[in-house]
């Protein structure tokens, strides 16, 4: 059984949601409001599937994803056509930084790290604000197809980077 809640009660609910955007939204009104996200979701008459999380991607789709990226394909395009967000194929790519980290640590000089390492850092870092940017719902869709552009151009340019210092060794 869900709680009542008056008149007064819902609008205000309406606008805390409205201040509170996003899959997080009807938790953030919960906590206010002192109920459960599934009685704000039922009260203000939101579809369910629009704030809940979504299904885990099968790795298959992000091995695909991820191999149409590395033939030159931007991410947002990929994600689109295998129906995930951007932001899960960059998660996917943070994934693998870790055994390119490992490679990359055998071609280090003593003491000083890579070119390439150091502007992958810099992606992450990068990768991560424009996560951020999108979860609080600051850029438009235009804006973040460039900022993605911006991260696939700037990825390409690390393995350029890589490249040659596999070249140069």
């Amino acid at each position: 059984m869900s709680k009542v809640f008056s008149a007064e009660e819902l609008e205000e609910m309406r606008q805390d949601l409205a201040r509170n955007p996003g899959i997080n939204g009807p938790g953030i009104v919960a906590q206010l409001h002192g109920c459960k996200p599934s009685e704000v979701i039922e009260a203000l008459g939101l579809n369910k599937e629009e704030y809940t999380r979504r299904k885990h991607t099968p790795d298959d789709k992000k091995a695909a994803a991820l191999a149409r990226i590395e033939a030159g394909e931007l991410q947002c395009d990929a994600a689109a056509d295998f129906g995930v967000k951007p932001s899960t194929i960059r998660w996917c790519i943070k994934a693998t930084a870790p055994q390119k980290e490992a490679a990359e640590q055998e071609h280090l000089s003593p003491g000083r790290p890579s070119l390439s390492f150091v502007a992958q850092s810099h992606w992450e870092n990068l990768d991560a604000v424009l996560d951020y940017l999108q979860h609080v719902e600051l850029l438009s869709d235009d804006e973040a197809k460039v900022m993605e552009q911006v991260l696939v151009s700037f990825g390409a340019f690390i393995h350029g980077l890589e490249y040659a210092e596999r070249s140069t060794q």
